[in-house]
């Protein structure tokens, strides 16, 4: 039996989760940036859907706001054919532009062959409010796995201590 599946990308920090919606399983890679670590867990979870596509009848990816880069399947070519650079200028990585053709390439296939893949942004009119709670789960749980809060508490309480006077100042 085939089955509709929701998948929740987050990233923060280097690090990126890939968490089913409907198991609450999560993958987590690294990356030498945090779009990197992003891109990474996109890349492996289109591997995996390519190789069992008879499994699923639509996947719906969602996205945060920081990976909207890729929604455009076109603009990793503008990229290349402008020698690694984005329109505004930003010089672009080979690693970068390699995992953006990857998920770029791979969603022109998904189309060619007729396979249900979706990708939406958070914050956009086209999310229901069922995956705004998705990525908000997936956001808790990220929280929770990389210990997110926590480090954050533990910054404020280090600045509830007041800081010295700047010695140039005394």
């Amino acid at each position: 039996m085939k089955n509709n599946v929701i998948f929740s990308i987050v990233n923060r920090n280097e690090v990126a989760l890939c968490v089913n919606s409907s198991t609450g399983k999560y993958s987590k890679f690294s990356g030498a940036t945090t779009s990197k670590a992003g891109l990474r867990v996109i890349c492996k979870l289109l591997e995996a859907i390519s190789n069992d596509v008879d499994k699923y009848d639509s996947i719906t990816v969602l996205l945060p706001k920081n990976m909207g880069f890729i929604l455009r399947k076109e603009s990793v070519y503008e990229w290349i054919n402008n020698g690694g650079v984005t329109g505004k200028g930003t010089k672009l990585d080979d690693e970068f532009i390699e995992l953006c053709k990857y998920i770029s390439d791979m969603r022109f296939w998904f189309i060619k062959n007729k396979i249900k893949v979706s990708f939406k942004m958070t914050g956009t009119t086209i999310m229901k409010p069922e995956e705004e709670i998705y990525m908000k789960k997936a956001w808790d749980l990220f929280d929770r796995v990389t210990g997110y809060k926590a480090n954050k508490r533990n910054i404020a309480n280090k600045n509830s201590v007041k800081p010295e006077v700047p010695s140039f100042m005394r």
